[in-house]
Protein backbone atom coordinates (compact mmCIF):
# COMPACT_ATOMS: atom_id res chain seq x y z
CA UNK A 1 0.00 0.00 0.00
CA UNK A 2 1.22 3.51 -0.82
CA UNK A 3 0.44 6.49 1.41
CA UNK A 4 0.45 10.03 0.00
CA UNK A 5 1.25 13.08 2.13
CA UNK A 6 -1.06 15.68 0.62
CA UNK A 7 1.23 18.68 0.53
CA UNK A 8 1.42 21.26 -2.24
CA UNK A 9 4.94 21.79 -3.67
CA UNK A 10 6.57 25.21 -3.35
CA UNK A 11 7.86 25.05 -6.93
CA UNK A 12 5.99 23.67 -9.91
CA UNK A 13 8.93 21.41 -10.83
CA UNK A 14 8.97 19.73 -7.39
CA UNK A 15 7.25 16.46 -6.52
CA UNK A 16 3.48 16.89 -6.31
CA UNK A 17 1.85 14.07 -4.28
CA UNK A 18 -1.70 15.05 -5.27
CA UNK A 19 -0.83 14.96 -8.97
CA UNK A 20 0.97 11.66 -8.37
CA UNK A 21 -2.10 10.17 -6.68
CA UNK A 22 -4.28 11.25 -9.59
CA UNK A 23 -1.77 9.73 -12.03
CA UNK A 24 -1.76 6.41 -10.13
CA UNK A 25 -5.56 6.24 -10.13
CA UNK A 26 -5.70 7.07 -13.84
CA UNK A 27 -3.17 4.33 -14.67
CA UNK A 28 -5.08 1.75 -12.62
CA UNK A 29 -8.45 2.68 -14.13
CA UNK A 30 -7.32 2.84 -17.76
CA UNK A 31 -4.91 -0.13 -17.77
CA UNK A 32 -6.15 -2.59 -15.14
CA UNK A 33 -9.96 -2.35 -15.26
CA UNK A 34 -12.31 -3.68 -17.91
CA UNK A 35 -15.28 -1.57 -19.14
CA UNK A 36 -17.75 -3.02 -16.64
CA UNK A 37 -15.37 -2.39 -13.74
CA UNK A 38 -14.72 1.16 -14.92
CA UNK A 39 -18.46 1.74 -15.10
CA UNK A 40 -18.67 1.11 -11.33
CA UNK A 41 -16.58 4.24 -10.78
CA UNK A 42 -18.37 6.18 -13.51
CA UNK A 43 -18.25 9.87 -14.44
CA UNK A 44 -20.49 12.56 -13.00
CA UNK A 45 -23.01 13.81 -15.60
CA UNK A 46 -22.92 17.49 -16.52
CA UNK A 47 -19.39 18.19 -15.35
CA UNK A 48 -17.61 20.96 -17.32
CA UNK A 49 -15.06 19.68 -19.85
CA UNK A 50 -12.16 21.63 -18.32
CA UNK A 51 -12.71 19.74 -15.04
CA UNK A 52 -13.76 16.38 -16.43
CA UNK A 53 -11.11 15.91 -19.09
CA UNK A 54 -11.52 13.36 -21.85
CA UNK A 55 -8.69 10.93 -21.07
CA UNK A 56 -10.10 9.38 -17.88
CA UNK A 57 -13.63 10.58 -17.05
CA UNK A 58 -13.89 8.14 -14.12
CA UNK A 59 -11.72 10.53 -12.10
CA UNK A 60 -14.20 13.39 -12.33
CA UNK A 61 -14.98 13.43 -8.58
CA UNK A 62 -11.28 13.59 -7.72
CA UNK A 63 -10.52 16.25 -10.33
CA UNK A 64 -13.49 18.36 -9.34
CA UNK A 65 -12.39 18.33 -5.69
CA UNK A 66 -8.82 19.26 -6.66
CA UNK A 67 -10.07 22.06 -8.91
CA UNK A 68 -12.27 23.43 -6.09
CA UNK A 69 -9.61 22.92 -3.37
CA UNK A 70 -12.25 20.96 -1.48
CA UNK A 71 -10.39 18.70 0.98
CA UNK A 72 -13.37 16.74 2.37
CA UNK A 73 -14.73 16.10 -1.14
CA UNK A 74 -11.29 14.95 -2.27
CA UNK A 75 -10.97 12.44 0.59
CA UNK A 76 -14.49 11.13 -0.05
CA UNK A 77 -13.81 10.68 -3.78
CA UNK A 78 -10.55 8.82 -3.18
CA UNK A 79 -12.12 6.68 -0.43
CA UNK A 80 -15.01 5.73 -2.72
CA UNK A 81 -12.63 4.71 -5.52
CA UNK A 82 -10.47 2.72 -3.08
CA UNK A 83 -13.56 0.86 -1.86
CA UNK A 84 -14.52 -0.10 -5.41
CA UNK A 85 -10.96 -1.17 -6.26
CA UNK A 86 -10.80 -3.26 -3.07
CA UNK A 87 -14.06 -4.99 -4.00
CA UNK A 88 -12.68 -5.75 -7.47
CA UNK A 89 -9.39 -7.05 -6.10
CA UNK A 90 -10.95 -9.12 -3.29
CA UNK A 91 -14.39 -10.25 -4.53
CA UNK A 92 -16.86 -11.94 -2.21
CA UNK A 93 -17.35 -14.79 -2.23
CA UNK A 94 -13.67 -15.32 -3.05
CA UNK A 95 -13.02 -15.82 -6.76
CA UNK A 96 -11.49 -19.22 -7.44
CA UNK A 97 -9.47 -17.67 -10.26
CA UNK A 98 -7.62 -15.38 -7.86
CA UNK A 99 -6.87 -11.66 -8.03
CA UNK A 100 -8.41 -10.33 -11.29
CA UNK A 101 -5.98 -7.40 -11.38
CA UNK A 102 -3.01 -9.79 -11.45
CA UNK A 103 -4.68 -11.65 -14.30
CA UNK A 104 -4.58 -8.42 -16.28
CA UNK A 105 -0.81 -8.25 -15.83
CA UNK A 106 -0.49 -11.84 -17.05
CA UNK A 107 -2.38 -10.91 -20.22
CA UNK A 108 0.39 -8.47 -21.17
CA UNK A 109 2.84 -11.29 -21.89
CA UNK A 110 2.45 -11.01 -25.67
CA UNK A 111 1.75 -7.29 -26.01
CA UNK A 112 4.21 -5.98 -23.43
CA UNK A 113 3.62 -3.58 -20.55
CA UNK A 114 1.38 -0.66 -21.59
CA UNK A 115 3.33 2.58 -21.94
CA UNK A 116 1.21 4.25 -19.26
CA UNK A 117 2.17 1.59 -16.69
CA UNK A 118 5.82 1.56 -17.80
CA UNK A 119 6.24 5.32 -17.48
CA UNK A 120 4.27 5.40 -14.22
CA UNK A 121 6.58 2.85 -12.58
CA UNK A 122 9.72 4.51 -13.96
CA UNK A 123 8.58 7.94 -12.78
CA UNK A 124 7.79 6.64 -9.28
CA UNK A 125 11.17 4.92 -9.14
CA UNK A 126 13.00 8.06 -10.24
CA UNK A 127 11.11 10.33 -7.81
CA UNK A 128 12.08 8.12 -4.89
CA UNK A 129 15.71 7.77 -5.95
CA UNK A 130 16.81 11.05 -7.51
CA UNK A 131 14.84 13.84 -5.86
CA UNK A 132 16.99 14.16 -2.74
CA UNK A 133 20.23 14.04 -4.77
CA UNK A 134 19.28 16.30 -7.69
CA UNK A 135 21.70 19.05 -6.65
CA UNK A 136 24.65 16.63 -6.60
CA UNK A 137 23.92 15.46 -10.13
CA UNK A 138 24.42 18.99 -11.45
CA UNK A 139 27.98 19.12 -10.09
CA UNK A 140 29.45 17.09 -12.97
CA UNK A 141 32.05 18.94 -15.04
CA UNK A 142 30.44 19.95 -18.34
CA UNK A 143 31.97 19.14 -21.73
CA UNK A 144 34.18 16.40 -20.35
CA UNK A 145 34.33 12.59 -20.39
CA UNK A 146 32.65 12.70 -16.96
CA UNK A 147 29.68 14.83 -18.00
CA UNK A 148 26.21 13.77 -16.84
CA UNK A 149 23.13 13.41 -19.04
CA UNK A 150 20.25 10.96 -19.32
CA UNK A 151 18.27 9.46 -22.17
CA UNK A 152 14.61 9.90 -21.32
CA UNK A 153 12.26 6.87 -21.28
CA UNK A 154 10.65 7.14 -24.73
CA UNK A 155 14.06 6.86 -26.42
CA UNK A 156 15.61 3.85 -25.13
CA UNK A 157 24.93 -3.59 -21.35
CA UNK A 158 24.86 0.38 -20.58
CA UNK A 159 28.41 1.75 -20.50
CA UNK A 160 28.35 4.98 -18.51
CA UNK A 161 24.95 4.14 -17.02
CA UNK A 162 24.53 7.32 -14.94
CA UNK A 163 21.70 6.90 -12.43
CA UNK A 164 20.54 3.71 -14.12
CA UNK A 165 17.57 5.00 -16.14
CA UNK A 166 18.16 2.79 -19.16
CA UNK A 167 19.20 -0.25 -17.13
CA UNK A 168 15.99 -0.30 -15.09
CA UNK A 169 13.82 0.47 -18.13
CA UNK A 170 15.36 -2.34 -20.17
CA UNK A 171 14.88 -4.79 -17.31
CA UNK A 172 11.25 -3.72 -16.79
CA UNK A 173 10.18 -3.29 -20.41
CA UNK A 174 11.99 -6.24 -22.01
CA UNK A 175 12.47 -8.52 -19.01
CA UNK A 176 16.09 -8.91 -20.08
CA UNK A 177 19.24 -9.27 -18.02
CA UNK A 178 20.71 -5.77 -17.70
CA UNK A 179 24.16 -4.54 -16.68
CA UNK A 180 25.36 -0.98 -16.12
CA UNK A 181 28.64 0.58 -15.07
CA UNK A 182 29.15 4.16 -13.86
CA UNK A 183 32.37 5.92 -12.86
CA UNK A 184 30.89 8.65 -10.64
CA UNK A 185 30.26 7.51 -7.06
CA UNK A 186 27.15 9.67 -6.53
CA UNK A 187 25.46 8.48 -9.71
CA UNK A 188 26.41 4.87 -8.99
CA UNK A 189 24.84 5.14 -5.52
CA UNK A 190 21.64 6.63 -6.94
CA UNK A 191 21.52 3.87 -9.56
CA UNK A 192 21.56 1.24 -6.81
CA UNK A 193 18.73 3.10 -5.05
CA UNK A 194 16.86 3.09 -8.37
CA UNK A 195 17.09 -0.69 -8.58
CA UNK A 196 15.96 -1.14 -4.97
CA UNK A 197 13.01 1.21 -5.49
CA UNK A 198 12.14 -0.39 -8.83
CA UNK A 199 11.84 -3.80 -7.20
CA UNK A 200 9.53 -2.30 -4.55
CA UNK A 201 7.39 -0.52 -7.15
CA UNK A 202 7.13 -3.68 -9.25
CA UNK A 203 5.86 -5.64 -6.25
CA UNK A 204 3.17 -3.00 -5.71
CA UNK A 205 2.16 -3.04 -9.38
CA UNK A 206 2.36 -6.82 -9.73
CA UNK A 207 5.16 -6.69 -12.31
CA UNK A 208 8.25 -8.82 -12.87
CA UNK A 209 11.67 -7.57 -13.94
CA UNK A 210 14.83 -9.14 -15.30
CA UNK A 211 18.11 -9.51 -13.44
CA UNK A 212 19.97 -6.22 -12.92
CA UNK A 213 23.68 -5.90 -12.21
CA UNK A 214 25.34 -2.55 -11.45
CA UNK A 215 28.99 -1.70 -11.02
CA UNK A 216 30.81 1.43 -9.89
CA UNK A 217 34.01 1.69 -11.88
CA UNK A 218 35.84 2.57 -15.08
CA UNK A 219 34.33 0.88 -18.14
CA UNK A 220 37.77 0.69 -19.76
CA UNK A 221 39.34 -1.05 -16.77
CA UNK A 222 36.46 -3.26 -15.61
CA UNK A 223 37.07 -6.98 -15.87
CA UNK A 224 33.30 -7.48 -15.80
CA UNK A 225 32.82 -5.31 -18.89
CA UNK A 226 35.50 -7.32 -20.70
CA UNK A 227 33.70 -10.52 -19.68
CA UNK A 228 30.23 -9.36 -20.75
CA UNK A 229 31.01 -7.61 -24.06
CA UNK A 230 31.21 -10.89 -26.05
CA UNK A 231 27.88 -12.00 -24.51
CA UNK A 232 25.92 -8.78 -24.98
CA UNK A 233 23.01 -8.50 -27.41
CA UNK A 234 22.69 -4.71 -27.10
CA UNK A 235 25.22 -2.16 -25.81
CA UNK A 236 24.22 1.45 -25.12
CA UNK A 237 26.82 4.21 -24.84
CA UNK A 238 25.85 7.85 -24.28
CA UNK A 239 29.06 9.25 -25.78
CA UNK A 240 27.64 12.59 -26.90
CA UNK A 241 30.76 14.55 -25.91
CA UNK A 242 33.34 11.87 -25.11
CA UNK A 243 36.86 12.69 -26.25
CA UNK A 244 38.09 11.10 -29.47
CA UNK A 245 40.59 9.06 -27.46
CA UNK A 246 37.92 7.64 -25.15
CA UNK A 247 35.70 6.78 -28.11
CA UNK A 248 38.63 5.03 -29.80
CA UNK A 249 39.38 3.03 -26.64
CA UNK A 250 35.73 2.00 -26.45
CA UNK A 251 35.73 0.99 -30.12
CA UNK A 252 38.65 -1.34 -29.46
CA UNK A 253 36.58 -3.05 -26.77
CA UNK A 254 33.57 -3.36 -29.05
CA UNK A 255 35.45 -5.41 -31.67
CA UNK A 256 34.88 -8.40 -29.37
CA UNK A 257 31.09 -8.25 -29.79
CA UNK A 258 29.40 -11.33 -31.18
CA UNK A 259 27.97 -11.34 -34.69
CA UNK A 260 24.60 -9.60 -34.80
CA UNK A 261 25.10 -7.64 -31.58
CA UNK A 262 23.89 -4.03 -31.65
CA UNK A 263 25.59 -0.89 -30.32
CA UNK A 264 23.49 2.25 -29.82
CA UNK A 265 25.41 5.48 -29.33
CA UNK A 266 25.16 9.23 -29.85
CA UNK A 267 28.45 9.36 -31.75
CA UNK A 268 29.46 6.96 -34.49
CA UNK A 269 32.14 4.30 -33.87
CA UNK A 270 32.86 3.87 -37.59
CA UNK A 271 35.80 5.95 -38.80
CA UNK A 272 34.19 6.14 -42.26
CA UNK A 273 30.99 7.76 -40.94
CA UNK A 274 30.73 11.44 -41.75
CA UNK A 275 30.13 13.78 -38.83
CA UNK A 276 26.89 13.62 -36.88
CA UNK A 277 26.23 17.27 -37.65
CA UNK A 278 26.26 16.49 -41.38
CA UNK A 279 24.10 13.42 -40.79
CA UNK A 280 21.52 15.55 -38.98
CA UNK A 281 21.53 18.10 -41.82
CA UNK A 282 20.83 15.39 -44.38
CA UNK A 283 18.04 13.99 -42.22
CA UNK A 284 16.45 17.38 -41.64
CA UNK A 285 16.73 18.76 -45.18
CA UNK A 286 15.67 15.59 -46.92
CA UNK A 287 12.86 14.76 -44.55
CA UNK A 288 14.35 11.32 -44.05
CA UNK A 289 14.30 9.32 -40.85
CA UNK A 290 17.10 6.93 -41.77
CA UNK A 291 20.55 6.96 -43.32
CA UNK A 292 22.48 3.77 -44.04
CA UNK A 293 26.28 3.72 -44.17
CA UNK A 294 27.71 0.99 -46.37
CA UNK A 295 30.87 -0.65 -45.01
CA UNK A 296 33.87 0.73 -46.86
CA UNK A 297 36.63 0.57 -44.28
CA UNK A 298 37.93 -2.96 -43.84
CA UNK A 299 39.13 -2.17 -40.32
CA UNK A 300 35.51 -1.75 -39.17
CA UNK A 301 32.98 -4.44 -38.25
CA UNK A 302 29.79 -2.34 -38.16
CA UNK A 303 26.99 -1.48 -40.54
CA UNK A 304 25.66 1.82 -39.22
CA UNK A 305 22.34 3.66 -39.37
CA UNK A 306 21.78 7.24 -38.22
CA UNK A 307 18.28 7.88 -36.89
CA UNK A 308 16.70 11.18 -35.96
CA UNK A 309 15.18 11.39 -32.48
CA UNK A 310 12.43 13.93 -31.66
CA UNK A 311 12.65 16.90 -29.32
CA UNK A 312 12.53 16.33 -25.53
CA UNK A 313 14.24 12.93 -25.79
CA UNK A 314 17.36 13.75 -23.76
CA UNK A 315 17.97 15.63 -20.53
CA UNK A 316 20.52 18.17 -21.79
CA UNK A 317 18.52 19.77 -24.62
CA UNK A 318 14.97 20.15 -25.85
CA UNK A 319 16.12 19.99 -29.47
CA UNK A 320 15.94 16.96 -31.69
CA UNK A 321 19.08 15.21 -32.81
CA UNK A 322 20.49 11.94 -34.07
CA UNK A 323 21.82 8.67 -32.75
CA UNK A 324 23.61 5.73 -34.34
CA UNK A 325 22.72 2.05 -34.43
CA UNK A 326 25.71 -0.19 -35.18
CA UNK A 327 25.06 -3.75 -36.39
CA UNK A 328 27.96 -6.12 -35.90
CA UNK A 329 28.52 -7.63 -39.33
CA UNK A 330 31.91 -9.05 -40.27
CA UNK A 331 30.80 -10.40 -43.67
CA UNK A 332 32.26 -7.58 -45.76
CA UNK A 333 35.39 -7.56 -43.62
CA UNK A 334 35.95 -11.27 -44.22
CA UNK A 335 35.52 -10.87 -47.97
CA UNK A 336 38.08 -8.07 -48.12
CA UNK A 337 40.79 -9.94 -46.19
CA UNK A 338 43.47 -12.01 -47.93
CA UNK A 339 42.82 -15.77 -47.85
CA UNK A 340 44.29 -17.35 -44.74
CA UNK A 341 44.15 -14.22 -42.57
CA UNK A 342 42.17 -14.30 -39.30
CA UNK A 343 39.32 -11.92 -38.49
CA UNK A 344 38.77 -10.27 -35.13
CA UNK A 345 42.38 -10.17 -33.94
Amino acid sequence: MTRFVLLEPVYESHYNPIAHLESVLKTIITCFLNPSQRARIGPMPGTPDHVLGEDCPELVYVRRAIFAHDGPAFFKAVTDINTILRDIKYPWPPDTLGNPLKQVVSSWTKTGIPDAVLFQVLDETRQRSVGHSAAQLSEAKPWSDKVYGELLPPLVHDLGSGIGNVVVQASLQAGCRAYGIELDATRARIAKEMVTNLRTRCLLWGLKIGDIELEEGDMLQSARVTELIPLADVVLINNEIFSSQLNENLRLKLVHLKEGAIVISLECFRASCFSKRNAWLVLLRGGLSLIHFQPSDTSRIFDVECILYPSDSVSWTNSRGGYFIHYTNRTALRRSRPRGSRVGR
